[in-house]
């Protein structure tokens, strides 16, 4: 196996997975729309309060095993890998299960109202399945990501999507409400997650564990509990935040606030295509390519500036395509893209106490930025509405992007120029908040451009490098 890989394969595997992303992002930027205008801003609320929860619930089901399965599925035999396997496939059905039956027979309606703010147990049971199908949807991504299989990888994520995501739509077909749109939103996924789930487990039959390698599951294991955290806690800032914002400021605030996935959708597209394949790439070739690996943190940083730069610009032509009802949200959008920005930075300075095995150390990080969020989403909304949620959004942000790339950078060094890193964020940052304080288009455009063109003379090294690599990739 190849200890190094040239920058022209490092682009092509990138693009390679990018390509279900993009089709995702076209997928979402349709499905949003069509949303936002057929669904009140209350009912776009709990469709987003619904999903979140599932997710938030598909974490707290996996125990860390998909952390487990990324960190040493290269280190394992064959054999050992489909073990592990088919417990990454089990034990989470076994805790969704557990769950559901301890709701189903509880005579209390209070965990609905809690969770979703409904008292109908079956909603919450519907929200259960949904939260396995979407375990179940990662955990295939992550197994055909970790094999380097493209094409199924890209095949997966395009019907998953198109279906799954668009099934709530025949939610208006009915009666709409919470149960119809639980219903809608669950059916689709849980029937091919099912499909998926048997073939995987009969991939590997006949597959045996040697006593030798149960010391390796008991690592595995360790591995995996000290990692939970960590997955869980960005779900459940996703989720309590939506959840606190729902029970504080009512289903119409979180409606518009969730309105915002427009934005988060299109940064996904490159987020995901990136990270999909950067994780397996990056514990792979950590001890040979790190020159490449600070290379493409610089290249991050800057594409984030940009992206930041171009959404607020062209703003009024996106907010074309999202309900009237809606438009609340156009100031305060770029704050909590903010947020999301500055986790897909800390992708490229994180890793570093993961190669140490130390996970703790991102679940502890995580901790502190939820619960940040969480007050801060509160006090704030509760002072000034939704700017303030804003603030808090992005300000949780950037606690997670400084402490993750604190610690990362004590064990593995990515970041040649904390110069650059530094100004980047401060830009990101001062352009979100010039769309929230400058209505004149053209001042924020002008703003906007001398922000650009200081980003491009700080990265100009690298800006070349970049072109240099795109001419040796053509010939």
């Amino acid at each position: 196996m190849s200890s190094t890989i040239s920058y022209k394969r490092f682009i092509q595997d990138i693009l390679g997975y990018s390509v279900s992303n993009i089709i995702v992002a076209i997928v979402g930027i349709v499905v949003v729309p069509i949303l936002t205008n057929i669904f009140s801003v209350e009912q776009y609320g709990f469709i987003s309060l619904f999903s979140s929860a599932g997710l938030f619930f598909s974490e707290i089901a996996s125990l860390g095993l998909t952390s487990a399965y990324i960190r040493y599925y290269n280190e394992l035999d064959d054999d050992t890998e489909k073990m592990l396997r088919v417990r990454c496939i089990v034990i989470p059905l076994g805790i969704i299960l557990l769950i559901s039956s301890i709701i189903i027979f509880t005579k209390t309606n209070y965990v609905g109202v809690l969770l979703l703010g409904d008292n109908n147990k079956l909603v919450i049971i519907f929200m259960l399945l949904f939260a396995y199908s979407q375990y179940i949807r990662i955990f295939i991504n992550i197994y055909y990501r970790m094999r380097m299989d493209i094409t199924k990888y890209t095949i997966f994520q395009i019907v998953y999507v198109i279906f799954a995501k668009c099934s709530v739509i025949f939610a208006v077909f009915f009666v709409v409400n919470n149960i119809t749109i639980a219903i809608c939103s669950t059916v689709f996924s849980l029937l091919l997650s099912g499909f998926l789930v048997i073939h995987r487990l009969v991939e590997c039959k006949g597959a045996k564990l040697v006593n030798e390698k149960k010391h390796v599951f008991v690592e595995m294991y360790k591995y995996a509990l000290m990692s939970w955290p960590s997955t869980i806690i960005p779900y459940a800032n996703i989720y309590i935040t939506q959840a606190v914002i729902s029970a504080s400021l009512g289903k119409y605030v979180l409606g518009i606030y969730s309105s915002l996935s427009l934005f988060s959708v299109i940064l996904t597209t490159f987020r995901s295509g990136f990270t999909s394949y950067w994780s397996s790439f990056f514990y792979k070739y950590y001890k040979t390519e790190k020159s490449k690996i600070q290379n493409v943190h610089d290249v991050i940083m800057f594409c984030s500036v940009m992206f930041m730069a171009m959404l607020v610009i062209f703003k009024d032509i996106l907010y074309l395509f999202i309900g009237k009802d809606f438009y609340e949200g156009k100031k305060i959008f770029a704050l909590v893209v903010v947020n999301s920005l500055l986790l897909f930075d800390a992708e490229t300075t994180a890793y570093g106490y993961n190669i140490a095995k130390k996970p703790y150390i991102h679940a502890i990080i995580s901790t502190v930025t939820l619960l940040i969020n969480i007050v801060g989403v509160y006090m704030c909304g509760k002072y000034d509405g939704l700017f303030g949620i804003g603030l808090a959004t992005a300000f949780s942000g950037i606690v997670y992007f400084v402490l993750s790339t604190y610690f990362g950078q004590k064990y593995y060094k990515t970041v040649k120029s904390y110069t650059r890193t530094i100004i980047a964020c401060s830009f990101i940052c001062l352009i979100a908040l010039s769309n929230y304080y400058i209505n004149n288009f053209f001042t924020l455009t002008m703003i906007v451009g001398i922000l650009i063109t200081f980003t491009v003379i700080v990265y100009r090294r690298i800006i070349i490098k970049i072109l240099n690599i795109c001419f040796k990739c053509k010939k």
